[in-house]
Parts: C-alpha cells; sequence; structure tokens
C-alpha cells in the first residue's frame, strides 16, 4: 500500500520522520534522525516566501533535508524504512549546506545551498559524488521552479548588474540565459511552455527557446493556467486575458 512520508513532533524526540497510509494502526516513526529533543527536522524548505515545500522524490526515494546532530544540515533520502534512510551528501562537514528548493526535473534533483562551490544551485543524482554546483548565478534571485513538462529548471535574477534575467539548465548541457533583464514578477509553468513576467511584458518559454508574446498588456499582475490556457489580468484593470503556447 502506498506510504506517505511527513515531518512530525510527538511531543518527546523533535520533529522527525513518520509514515502512513492514512490510517492511524500505520502511522509510524521512520527514523530518529537525530537523538534528542531537537530532532532530525526532515524539511524542504523555500528559500523565497511561501510554506514548506513537499519532499521531492526521485527513483521511489524521498529527497529532504536533515541534521543528524554530527553533518549539519544535508540532503537525506528514505524509501520509508529506518534502514533506507540515509544521508546522501556531506559537502560541508560539520556545519552542513542547508539544502532547499529540493525539486526533480530531467531525471534529477536541484536544489538550493551553501557548499564548496559557494552558494548556488546544486545538482544530484541522489549519490554524494553525482552533487555538484550548477550555477552560481543567484544573488539576487526571485525565482526557481522545476518544469516536468520542459525536463529543467528556471530561475530569474534580479540584482540590479547585467546578470539580471531569466536562467535555465537541465542539468546536463551549460547554463543558459534566455531573457535579459530584472523586474520579474513570476515564472509560470503551463506544462507545455513556461511564461515569464517582467514589468515589460509577457515572455514564452518552450525548452531552452524564450519568444516574446505580442499583442497582450504589458503591466501583468495575476497570472495562472486551466489546462493549456494560460490566465492573467492587467495592473489597474478587471480585464482577465488568456493565451495558449500554441498561439504565439
Amino acid at each position: 500500500m502506498p506510504m506517505t512520508l511527513f515531518a512530525a513532533n510527538n511531543g518527546f524526540g523533535g520533529f522527525e520522520l513518520w509514515r502512513t497510509d492514512g490510517t492511524g494502526v500505520r502511522t509510524a516513526l521512520v527514523k530518529e534522525i537525530r537523538a534528542g529533543a531537537l530532532g532530525g527536522s526532515p524539511s524542504n524548505s523555500p528559500t523565497l516566501s511561501g510554506g514548506p515545500l513537499p519532499f521531492a522524490v526521485l527513483n521511489g526515494f524521498a529527497y529532504f533535508a536533515a541534521d543528524d546532530g554530527v553533518g549539519g544540515m544535508e540532503l537525506w533520502r528514505s524509501d520509508g524504512t529506518p534502514g533506507g534512510t540515509v544521508q546522501v551528501t556531506n559537502l560541508a562537514g560539520a556545519t552542513g549546506y542547508s539544502p532547499t528548493n529540493i525539486v526533480v526535473a530531467n531525471n534529477q534533483l536541484f536544489f538550493l545551498a551553501s557548499g564548496p562551490g559557494g552558494f548556488g544551485i546544486y545538482k544530484s543524482n541522489g549519490t554524494d559524488a553525482g552533487t555538484s554546483l550548477v550555477s552560481s548565478t543567484v544573488i539576487g534571485l526571485t525565482g526557481f521552479i522545476a518544469s516536468a513538462g520542459q525536463g529543467r529548471i528556471y530561475w530569474s535574477i534580479d540584482d540590479g548588474l547585467s546578470t539580471s534575467g531569466l536562467y535555465t539548465s537541465d542539468g546536463i548541457g551549460p547554463v543558459a540565459k534566455l531573457v535579459n533583464g530584472g523586474n520579474s514578477t513570476g515564472i509560470y509553468d503551463a506544462v507545455s511552455a513556461i511564461y515569464y513576467v517582467t514589468t515589460g511584458g509577457l515572455t514564452k518559454v518552450v525548452g531552452a527557446v524564450a519568444t516574446a508574446v505580442t499583442g497582450e498588456p504589458t503591466s501583468i499582475s495575476t497570472l495562472f493556467h486551466v489546462g493549456n490556457t494560460v490566465y492573467f489580468t492587467e495592473i489597474g484593470s478587471q480585464t482577465l486575458w488568456s493565451t495558449r503556447p500554441s498561439t504565439h
């Protein structure tokens, strides 16, 4: 029966990794990652605003950040059993490197962390040896998403310098800068395309190809998608606009 992994505190050992199939009799502690009142604190925290993210799932394992009290906050994985719950990386020794925003794209893990290569975006195949820095261009980060439909991650930078813009990586080839300039108000995944919103307008991205969307307002506030149709509103207006990836 499928199991769900989550972090919980039973009042005795701090936040630890638990599992459940949705019934009380099959809800149990998986592993005490850090003995004592502090607990291992398994989590997938966002670097930007927002609540906790779900654990990332890759090839039958759930991935999350945790602290065993020895190696600091590092990347861990679990198959829902005590023996299958292990630390993946030890990139920063006892200080840890606090991975956040753990996502999956192109059959790889991507996350933000401070490691030997400095603060940046790292990738991992679920092993210590297979974990490396993708990009250190993250100062002024305003958005970070993974797209299963595109098999890529996308992130936006707004630091007031020439590095501002939209970037992408598939974890294999070189990092590509798709759009120059900052003032981003969001990156949205519409499955068949990515939409990048700035104060200058709307850009559609398919893979690593960016195209300016013309004929729509340039001052976009709210954007969301239903199926393959993207809806958005114009700042200062109550008009609802829509577009589809195939039409632009």
